[in-house]
């Protein structure tokens, strides 16, 4: 329940996620392994991709520009009841 309130949520579902995550048993600590040379992960390419490189290789979007005109009506119109 105190991991529940400390989330910010006191819903059944959030309690009931806490309660399975406080009786999961803890994972076991990564082996030490000696890998001497080898770069660690966060130095490995991550395969993020630039969206300006993506967009270049992208057909030309050959759709209208959006617009608001119909809009224009709900603006400028006049309330009833006067001239």
């Amino acid at each position: 329940m105190a991991a529940a309130v400390r989330a910010g949520a006191t819903t059944a579902d959030v309690v009931a996620v806490e309660a399975r995550r406080a009786a999961a048993p803890a994972p076991p600590p990564p082996e030490d392994q000696d890998d001497e040379g080898e770069q660690p992960p966060w130095a490995e390419p991550s395969g993020v991709v630039s969206l300006t490189a993506r967009r270049a290789q992208l057909p030309e979007d050959k759709r209208p520009l959006p617009t608001v005109a119909h809009y224009d009506q709900l603006v400028t119109r006049q309330p009833q009841g006067t001239v």
